[in-house]
């Protein structure tokens, strides 16, 4: 759901979007990583590296992590 709201440029429903999966028990490496990539994208950069650290520590074996957090 929160990249169709990312898709039609709505920053707030996609985050909300996504922190409702995170919440929902659904604590796995590729929300946090969506997460981050559309905060990017959006250029918000330090709520996007908490991410990227949330998704690291999920998944410390996660070169997706750590490649996302290089990134921010």
């Amino acid at each position: 759901m929160g990249w169709c709201y990312h898709q039609l440029n709505n920053l707030k429903e996609a985050v909300a979007a996504m922190d409702q999966a995170i919440e929902r028990g659904v604590n796995n490496e590729s929300n946090y990583l969506d997460l981050g990539m559309i905060l990017v994208s959006h250029k918000r950069y330090t709520v996007a590296l908490e991410a990227a650290r949330k998704a690291v520590e999920v998944a410390p074996s996660s070169c997706e992590a750590y490649m996302l957090k290089g990134l921010v």
